[in-house]
């Protein structure tokens, strides 16, 4: 999206309609008005009238900081990633809920926003779990910020589902890490889809079965990290006969997943992938 309406770029900067008008009467803000008469308002002049107007809008209770917001229109994913990084790791949900949601409102799409925010943040305090210098109730209090953010973005964004258009997502028993699956979740809901999320720790035979009594369309399984990922794909191939019976397709993502896949599977490596394979799907997809 590279032009905001007045209604949106209100709700970005935390002001009224009225402000934007009185912005552009007095020739503080640029805008273009439509045969209609509606004011539109470019990015890149929104940029300037960003940085011309820095010290008011800091003032704004509802709006992002000004770095924040000059790198949204921007797109400066390094910038807002720290941000990110930096309110979960203080546990300030609405900070991260209010930029992902800001994001969102500026046309960034729900998988874009999950490969180039939160997955690269949630890397970067994974590593730094690693090295020691992020503690392990840090990390913690990290990724449940981050995941309530994700959580409460499902009702905003997500497209109402089309017809046959069922997904079923988990991850395997013995796979903690569930953040990569909400935002499988949020990403199918924006394509259209109705998602049910069982979360992590999902025995693999209780999976099966969850997908014969539910019959979705796509399952979706991620894996971050497994002991023995060899295990996981052998349980995989041993179920999947009961698994092609009730549901169509078997999506697989994750960085825990061995070379050796299971059959019949296709492998996502990012958000975009995904949306990727989805758009290819037939326009009709007939009950399982």
């Amino acid at each position: 999206m590279d032009v905001l309406s007045t209604a949106q770029l209100a709700g970005l900067l935390g002001v009224g309609e009225t402000t934007i008008k009185r912005w552009t009467d007095d020739g503080v803000l640029r805008c273009h008005r439509t045969p209609g008469g509606h004011r539109k308002f470019r990015l890149r002049e929104v940029a300037e009238f960003l940085e011309s107007q820095r010290v008011s809008l800091d003032a704004s209770p509802t709006a992002p900081a000004f770095t924040d917001l000059l790198a949204l229109v921007r797109r400066d994913f390094p910038t807002l990633r720290g941000s990110i990084a930096r309110f979960a790791l203080s546990g300030s949900g609405a900070d991260v809920s209010r930029l992902l949601s800001s994001a969102l409102d500026l046309g960034i799409p729900v998988a874009t926003v999950c490969d180039e925010l939160v997955a690269p943040v949630m890397h970067q305090i994974g590593h730094g779990w690693s090295a020691g210098t992020v503690t392990v109730p840090e990390e913690h209090l990290a990724r449940q910020t981050v995941a309530e953010a994700l959580i409460r973005l499902r009702d905003r964004f997500a497209r109402p589902a089309r017809p046959g258009r069922t997904a079923l997502c988990a991850c395997p028993d013995g796979e903690l890490h569930d953040l990569a699956l909400l935002c499988v979740a949020r990403t199918l809901e924006s394509e259209g889809w109705a998602v049910t999320n069982l979360g992590g720790l999902v025995p693999l035979t209780d999976l099966v079965t969850a997908v014969e009594a539910t019959r979705p369309a796509l399952v979706g399984l991620s894996l971050t990290y497994s002991v023995d990922p060899s295990e996981i794909v052998a349980q995989i191939r041993a179920l999947k006969p009961r698994l092609q019976q009730a549901s169509r397709w078997l999506v697989i993502g994750g960085q825990g997943w061995s070379a050796d896949e299971p059959m019949g599977s296709c492998r996502v490596e990012s958000c975009a992938d995904l949306v990727t394979f989805v758009r290819a799907l037939p326009l009709t997809i007939e009950p399982t």
